[in-house]
C-alpha cells in the first residue's frame, strides 16, 4: 500500500485579527519546495476574499505608511487562482 501523498499546502498557526479588510493571519508552507511563509494575511471586503505575503513597511517624503512587496508572483496568471474562489483558498473555518 502505498503512503498517502503529503498536502500541497498546509496552513499553521491561524490567529483571527478582524479590523478593517484583515481577518486572520497564518503561516503557509509548501512541503514540496521546503518554504515556510510566516505572517500570511487574509483579507475581505465587499464579498471577496484574497491573500497578500507580507510585506516590509516604510515612509514615503510626506511620512505615510506604505509598503513594499517582498514576495510576489512573476507571472501574473498564477495570482488568479490564489485571489479566486474561496473553495480554493480559504477552508471555512469556525471564528
Amino acid at each position: 500500500m502505498m503512503p498517502a501523498p503529503s498536502p500541497a499546502i498546509i496552513a499553521s498557526n491561524l490567529k483571527w485579527v478582524r479590523k478593517n479588510t484583515l481577518q486572520a493571519t497564518a503561516d503557509i508552507e509548501v512541503p514540496k519546495w521546503r518554504l515556510k511563509i510566516r505572517g500570511v494575511m487574509w483579507h475581505v471586503k465587499n464579498g471577496k476574499d484574497w491573500f497578500s505575503f507580507p510585506s516590509r513597511e516604510w515612509a514615503d517624503r510626506d511620512g505615510q505608511r506604505q509598503f513594499a512587496a517582498l514576495l510576489e508572483f512573476t507571472d501574473k496568471h498564477l495570482e488568479v487562482p490564489v485571489s479566486g474562489g474561496r473553495s480554493r483558498r480559504c477552508p471555512k473555518v469556525a471564528p
